[in-house]
């Protein structure tokens, strides 16, 4: 694999990573103003996966990819989930 990758030359560089960048000590202007940049960073993230996943609903990749999964989510739930849940629900049962 690694030999295929270096003739094509693909996956050779570096990856880089641009994320937003925060001043050290800002003013509360200042301040706010990144907290927008990063929520709008956030959002825009948020965004870009969910269009991603209605395309793998369309494409009818979600459905494949579940019937992948399915055998490892059986030997998941057949694990007691809910076991630190138990105590809390019979407080909720006795009101």
């Amino acid at each position: 694999m690694s030999q295929f990758l270096s003739r094509f030359d693909l996956l050779q560089k570096i990856a880089v990573i641009h994320l937003p960048e925060f001043q050290v000590m800002p003013s509360w202007l200042e301040w706010s103003l990144d907290q927008i940049k990063g929520l709008i960073f956030i959002q825009i993230v948020i965004i870009g996966l969910l269009t991603t996943l209605a395309i793998l609903k369309t494409l009818g990749i979600e459905r494949l990819m579940a019937l992948c999964m399915r055998p490892f989510l059986r030997i998941w739930h057949k694990k007691p989930l809910t076991a630190a849940v138990r105590p809390h629900w019979g407080l909720l049962s006795s009101f």
